[in-house]
């Protein structure tokens, strides 16, 4: 295993308790939590329940982590076991339709690429929707983190083969949904099927 590059952080936080050493921790990692719990949400204000809970967690559990694993691993872990444990307590999975601003930020655009990427972005929320959360996970953490197979097994618990196997069957999902035109319906004519009804 390759030096972890949050080690240092980790022990003085761990061993000290500094709070320095924490707030780079959450700097460090802020965006890529809150980015995989939107992802696995799907609404911005879970997201943000979802970010504080893990990082809530990784101050209280710090002193059981025990170097077997990188830290990035662990925080991922934690992250998508409590999006997955938030998304479980409600009866209705929201649908990932609600692109805010804050999330889907981009700079020096004319608007027409901003448009442009707007529908990208909706056709992909839109699509990713219509997978089950197994196969959704292993895409935000492969494309959306950009993690190896080897970290995602770790993460999930899973052999690489199974990571391999979900990312064949949600690209194979995936394909037709992303073929289409951004504002067409689903297969089978349901017109109000992007609308989450």
């Amino acid at each position: 295993m390759s030096k972890d590059p949050d080690l240092e952080l980790v022990k003085r936080f761990k061993e000290e308790g500094s709070l320095e050493s924490f707030r780079a921790l959450y700097e460090r990692y802020k965006d890529k939590v809150f980015s995989t719990a939107f992802a696995i949400c799907g609404n911005y204000a879970e997201a943000a329940d979802v970010s504080q809970e893990t990082f809530f967690l990784i101050y209280r559990k710090i002193k059981r982590f025990s170097f077997k694993s990188r830290f990035s691993t662990w925080v991922y872990r934690l992250t998508v076991n409590v999006a997955v444990e938030k998304r479980r307590s409600r009866k209705e999975f929201l649908a990932l339709s609600e692109i805010g601003e804050e999330v889907f930020e981009h700079t020096g655009d004319t608007p027409l690429e901003t448009l442009e990427r707007t529908e990208r972005d909706a056709l992909l929320n839109r699509s990713l929707r219509h997978l089950s959360p197994k196969l959704r996970t292993v895409i935000v953490l492969r494309y959306f983190q950009g993690l190896s197979y080897e970290e995602i097994s770790s993460i999930l618990g899973i052999s690489m083969g199974t990571v391999k196997s979900r990312l064949f069957r949600a690209h194979r999902e995936l394909s037709p949904l992303l073929q289409r035109p951004p504002f067409s319906a689903p297969p089978g004519g349901q017109e109000d099927a992007w609308q989450g009804n």
